[in-house]
């Protein structure tokens, strides 16, 4: 069982109606992404004092040979006036946890569960989840963001964002004419901005999407005033 409450970062006051939605492999490691069950996937909503609850199986690592991810659950938490949060929780104990970057970051210490063990064999783990108006510009945070992209409109075009000084960069290519890259600046509601460039002639506005499914909505405006806009997805 999973289960705790969801509250705001700066008064600690509960978030009622949050919707948290909750993903993880079975117990060989494999996630359900192709049945019409969806297994091991669930939604909830906070009651009005910001609780919540899940029953379900504990997950197991998985990979091979010496790539090994630890057992985790996903959690999406989503409340109208507040960012989006994505996290991964893992648990006391688990072998892989240090080996993990994810994992082993300093940031997720407090995403490392006791796992309880309760009457009947049953277990419990509990996460208070603490919701910001606005996204932190940390690891941690800017961390949701990084990977791979690919236009909607055209497959060829594609983009690499990653972390380097505790900000978010694009990666240089033959494509774009960078050398090495491009950092962004950011400016609240996850968008993001080219340093010295007007935030209403490019922007990247982040949609953070149900089961880890990102967005990248590039707009740009010329001279002119015409105004185009690009749809990125992360590669899962």
């Amino acid at each position: 069982m999973v289960r705790r409450r969801c509250r705001r970062i700066v008064s600690g006051g509960a978030i009622k109606k949050a919707k948290i939605e909750i993903w993880h492999c079975d117990g060989n490691g494999v996630y359900d992404n192709e049945s019409a069950d969806f297994k091991y996937r669930g939604t909830a909503y906070s009651d009005r004092k910001g609780n919540y609850s899940f029953k379900t199986i504990l997950p197991v690592p998985y990979g091979t040979g010496d790539n090994y991810r630890p057992a985790h659950f996903h959690l999406m938490i989503t409340a109208e006036g507040y960012q989006p949060l994505v996290t991964q929780l893992y648990f006391v104990g688990d072998p892989w946890i240090e080996k993990d970057s994810s994992s082993s970051s300093p940031t997720a210490k407090r995403r490392i569960l006791e796992v309880q063990n309760l009457k009947g064999g049953s277990k419990k783990v509990a996460y208070n989840v603490s919701m910001a108006k606005k996204l932190a510009v940390e690891p941690a945070a800017m961390g949701l963001l990084v990977g791979n992209y690919t236009s909607e409109q055209d497959s060829s075009n594609k983009m690499e964002l990653f972390i380097k000084d505790q900000q978010l960069w694009i990666k240089g290519d033959k494509l774009n004419g960078m050398t090495f890259g491009v950092n962004l600046e950011f400016v609240g509601d996850n968008t993001f901005q080219l340093p010295g460039l007007a935030l209403e002639t490019l922007s990247f506005n982040f949609q953070i999407l149900p089961y880890g499914v990102v967005k990248l909505v590039e707009t740009y405006t010329n001279d002119k005033g015409e105004k185009s806009v690009t749809v990125y997805v992360r590669e899962m």
